[in-house]
């Protein structure tokens, strides 16, 4: 079986967004945040893609909480090859400006950096990623993940669930 060149072209054109994430232990913070997660939007170009809070993941509230800081696109390809120190600075200055109630001091917990993280769906791309899905049924070999779909986790079980002919509804 081979890959028409349609879906050659589909899987060539496919653009990720790059993500760095670091995560901090801090002191548990008094006040509940608004919201779950933080997104800094408006006219500029973000340093900033979102600060995530992980208590609604955390039932037995202790004296430490964890906090999740994401760089945008732009920023986190800037920064891919820093030193984790500047990032973790970088990082938790730019969540600061978002959300001053965090404290100052912060302990580093883990830090990734992605420079293909999320795929990019271009409008069309959804029909497209439709058309790719129809032309690979009944083949032996199948592709999958979230570029096919949605760009979450879901997106790509999703794909892998239908290639099995399971209905992920």
């Amino acid at each position: 079986e081979h890959v028409s060149s349609a879906q050659r072209s589909f899987l060539e054109e496919q653009c990720y967004a790059a993500n760095i994430h670091a995560c901090f232990a801090i002191p548990t913070l008094k006040e509940e945040p608004e919201a779950g997660s933080i997104f800094p939007c408006d006219e500029q170009k973000r340093k900033l893609a979102a600060v995530s809070f992980h208590r609604a993941k955390n039932h037995k509230r202790g004296p430490q909480e964890l906090v999740s800081v994401y760089l945008s696109d732009v920023h986190a390809r800037e920064w891919m090859n820093k030193t984790d120190a500047e990032i973790y600075d970088e990082c938790w200055y730019l969540a600061r400006e978002v959300y001053p109630a965090l404290p100052k001091l912060f302990s580093p917990f883990s830090i990734s950096r992605r420079p293909e993280a999320i795929p990019v769906h271009a409008v069309g791309r959804y029909a497209d990623a439709d058309r790719f899905q129809k032309v690979q049924r009944g083949r032996k070999v199948y592709f999958c993940g979230d570029y096919l779909a949605t760009a979450t986790i879901e997106g790509a079980i999703a794909t892998g669930l239908a290639v099995q002919g399971i209905d992920s509804e």
